[in-house]
């Protein structure tokens, strides 16, 4: 199975293409400010990572921990916003008990996890899609 760089490649290559397609085609509106661009990276980088969040030695994995412990353990103490805060800590012991390749590799959850990226506009949200759907199909698990 791939790992993280060849996952990044592919789900690279795979926006790359996504993106001039609907651009020639005017599937929706192409026009990016430069922030939208950095947002574009880095949705594509997280989104075709994003499946192996399940896997303790996955990248992803490891960015998410340090991340979802540290900034929420800061929301919690500093009383920003607590229920977020306790969110981040739970989800961090919650994918202790997730097998890999499970629910994260289904495309329902590809949608699940997509669908909040609508508020920052339709091309981000069908691009980290796709990227999430290229590490699906690229372990092998589409339509199991």
């Amino acid at each position: 199975m791939p790992g993280y760089k060849q996952h990044l490649l592919i789900g690279t290559i795979v926006a790359a293409i996504s993106f001039w397609i609907i651009h020639k085609f005017q599937i929706v509106d192409t026009t990016l400010t430069g922030i939208d661009w950095i947002v574009l990276a880095i949705v594509v980088f997280i989104y075709s990572q994003l499946p192996d969040l399940d896997s303790d030695a996955s990248k992803i994995n490891k960015i998410w921990n340090t991340t979802a412990g540290i900034g929420g353990l800061f929301l919690i103490l500093t009383n920003t916003n607590v229920w977020l805060g306790t969110f981040c800590i739970l989800s961090i012991v919650g994918l202790e008990w997730v097998a890999h390749r499970g629910f994260t590799h289904d495309v329902w959850f590809a949608v699940l996890l997509s669908a909040p990226l609508l508020f920052w506009g339709q091309l981000i949200a069908i691009v980290g899609f796709i990227s999430y759907l290229s590490h699906i199909i690229a372990d092998g698990e589409f339509g199991k």
